[in-house]
């Protein structure tokens, strides 16, 4: 699995599912019955606020707030929602990265790592891949009707 993480922003990453079987997955997802659909939907948006709930919780805080107020959810297609961060700096550069690993000043002073989004996915992973196999179970009851 090939991932990208620009200089520019956190959350910016690129999976390289071609290797991982993209069609053979759209095929799979597209039979799913509609009640796993929208019970697998409902979970993932839930989970999705839960990280960004949490990621809002440990961030560090500014004297403006701008990392916290941009840390937020957005559904990216059906079965698929992301976690953004993408706070600005004065000149209209994306600062996340810098927070998460640490950077040097112009000056050449190091600013520590203030990790807040990764330590948060590894977290929650466990308890997120759990949820859509429940997710996924429920919704198969409902299509048997058991």
């Amino acid at each position: 699995m090939a991932r990208r993480i620009s200089s520019n922003s956190v959350a910016d990453y690129d999976v390289d599912l071609r290797k991982m079987g993209l069609e053979k997955l759209q095929a799979q997802l597209a039979q799913l019955p509609p009640a796993v659909t929208a019970e697998l939907n409902r979970v993932l948006e839930q989970q999705a606020q839960k990280l960004a709930a949490h990621m809002r919780a440990i961030a560090p805080r500014d004297d403006e707030g701008k990392l916290v107020a941009s840390i937020r959810v957005e559904k990216r297609r059906d079965l698929a929602y992301a976690v953004i961060v993408d706070a600005p700096d004065d000149r209209g550069h994306p600062f996340p990265a810098h927070v998460e690993y640490g950077h040097r000043t112009v000056s050449g002073a190091h600013v520590s790592a203030k990790p807040f989004f990764w330590p948060t996915l590894r977290l929650y992973r466990k308890r997120l891949n759990s949820a859509i196999k429940r997710a996924a179970r429920k919704g198969m009851k409902i299509t048997n009707g058991t």
